[in-house]
């Protein structure tokens, strides 16, 4: 299973959610079992997991990832190879208004103190985040990307909204609510 969202989308809060069968409309639409063994893993740890017959792994993953190491594959990268490996693969995409997310952000990681080498890193990501977050064409336009790379590849996809309405959305249906937050306001100069 993949648990994937931009920073500040909620991937961390949902998986401690399923794990702890607190989630069950979303469990249920999954076929997840939260009383399974369950690895979860970072993308950037999975590789210590390979050649391992794991009964499951749940697997957080930034959608921005790419965007902010300047991967030219995007998404074709490493991250095929493992889709490409694995018998079932579920994948849950967490949606949140830019908004939103640009609230959490500033509010949980911009102020947050690192060492001074990680910090111009920091501040790079930080301004790439914001200025996503900043502009919701840019936003539903990495979704939109992420989710045709995803259809291509999975067995199972469901959007979760993150707000706290813990709303499962279909693929049509989040397109068709992404497309009005697009339209300029009715009536505006």
């Amino acid at each position: 299973m993949i648990v994937a969202g931009v920073p500040t989308s909620g991937k961390t809060t949902l998986i401690t959610r399923l794990l702890s069968g607190r989630v069950p409309d979303l469990a249920d639409k999954l076929s997840f079992d939260h009383k399974r063994r369950w690895i979860v893993s970072g993308y950037g740890d999975v590789h210590k997991h390979r050649g391992l017959n794991l009964p499951g792994i749940i697997l957080h993953y930034n959608i921005t990832t790419p965007m902010i190491q300047n991967e030219r594959c995007g998404f074709g990268g490493e991250l095929l190879d493992l889709l490409k490996s694995a018998k079932h693969i579920s994948v849950v995409t967490l949606w949140c208004s830019a908004d939103e997310l640009s609230r959490r952000y500033q509010h949980s990681r911009v102020w947050t103190p690192f060492w001074k080498s990680k910090r111009e890193k920091r501040a790079q990501k930080t301004a790439v985040l914001l200025s996503l977050y900043s502009e919701p064409y840019r936003l539903i336009g990495l979704f939109k990307e992420w989710l045709s790379f995803i259809q291509d590849h999975s067995s199972e996809l469901v959007m979760f909204e993150s707000n706290g309405s813990d709303r499962i959305l279909g693929i049509e249906q989040w397109q068709a609510e992404a497309s009005q937050l697009l339209e300029p306001a009715r009536g505006a100069d």
